[in-house]
């Protein structure tokens, strides 16, 4: 367990070289690291507390009841979620129907820690991916800091960064395409997530956060609660086993599932955090659609991110370089210490100017 979390701790550490942009950080940085953590908690409650109690008036058979329950899936009544006790109903969901087609089965709470961690290897990919794309190009060439190593060393990286620019100069077209292909798949894999958690929870998923957040802006009843009728914390069980004679018995007990008080907190911050997320990915793709479409617009990006290079020395990097080139120029930008960026620009733009020339 220790490792695990030394592991999760890894993911909050800022790093020293970064190949991406913060947009594309957040889905395989912070929605892991959440996800994972949830894994562990879920894990924990179900796996070393106590998930699920069932009553039953035989006690020395209550935890084969309780396990039989856990493994076989429990139930509530769909026709009996609004039911008021004066109804005939003490839960929501719970009543004394023997009609199977209004019995609502719910088993997930057995697969939810395999799904959060599933999820979480799913938004780690595109990240994985992008490493496997960019080759390790950015700390091959920044492997060392050298703000504090005498000039010659100082010179020497120098150097060999601007022969890697002009090695590269228009001919890796592919560069910013594998890297917007990684960034949309991080915007679609937030749908498909959603989607399959839809799929789980009997298509409620989508609407889940929409639902919590007008039953409580209305102050609905607490038995109309959308996290009781997705989570239910009580739900019955049939309990069937041989009596006397071989005939076989059948039982309905009552069960409480503990974990699902941790569940629906989980989702709901999954459902908010999955909003947020696929609106700032998609605010961040539009943003870079549009500066990529527009020279000026980039020109003008770069002189704001690094005021301390001129203009015009960006107007050449702009105008001689690709898309590929200028997603390099940036990312190598936001990796170096400003004087040693302001450097390798001025000599590698003396470079093109001459071809210019």
């Amino acid at each position: 367990m220790i490792h695990i979390f030394s592991a999760l701790k890894n993911l909050l550490q800022s790093k020293k070289l970064h190949i991406d942009h913060w947009a594309f950080r957040l889905h395989y940085r912070f929605t892991v690291l959440f996800l994972l953590l949830f894994c562990i908690v879920v894990s924990t409650k179900q796996y070393a507390g106590e998930p699920i109690k069932c009553s039953k008036d035989t006690r020395e058979y209550s935890a084969l009841v309780e396990n039989y329950c856990f493994i076989t899936s429990t139930y509530t009544v769909k026709t009996a979620l609004n039911k008021t006790v004066s109804e005939g109903a003490p839960h929501p969901g719970i009543y004394p129907s023997q009609d199977e087609e209004d019995h609502r089965y719910h088993r997930y709470y057995q697969w939810i820690g395999f799904i959060l961690f599933i999820q979480a290897v799913f938004f780690y990919a595109p990240h994985w991916l992008w490493k496997m794309f960019e080759g390790g190009k950015l700390s091959s060439l920044l492997e060392r800091d050298t703000r504090f190593l005498p000039r010659e060393e100082q010179i020497k990286s120098r150097d060999f960064i601007i022969q890697h620019l002009r090695s590269r100069w228009t001919k890796d077209n592919l560069f910013i395409v594998k890297y917007l292909a990684c960034e949309i798949w991080c915007f679609f894999n937030i749908f498909v997530q959603m989607a399959f958690l839809d799929g789980v929870f009997d298509n409620e998923f989508f609407s889940f956060g929409f639902e919590v957040m007008r039953h409580y802006q209305k102050n609905l009843p607490a038995r109309t609660d959308p996290m009781l009728r997705m989570f239910p914390r009580i739900t019955s069980c049939t309990y069937r086993y041989f009596g006397e004679g071989g005939k076989i018995r059948s039982e309905s007990v009552l069960c409480v599932l503990a974990v699902n008080v941790m569940n629906e907190k989980i989702f709901l911050f999954l459902w908010f955090w999955f909003m947020v997320l696929s609106i700032i990915t998609f605010c961040a793709l539009i943003f870079k659609v549009v500066v990529f479409s527009v020279p000026s617009l980039r020109l003008s990006l770069l002189c704001i991110r690094f005021p301390c290079i001129r203009e015009d020395d960006f107007k050449v990097i702009v105008e001689t370089g690709n898309l590929s080139n200028y997603l390099f120029i940036t990312l190598l930008g936001q990796n170096m210490d400003e004087p040693s960026f302001l450097e390798v620009i001025e000599y590698f733009v003396t470079i093109q100017r001459g071809k210019l020339n």
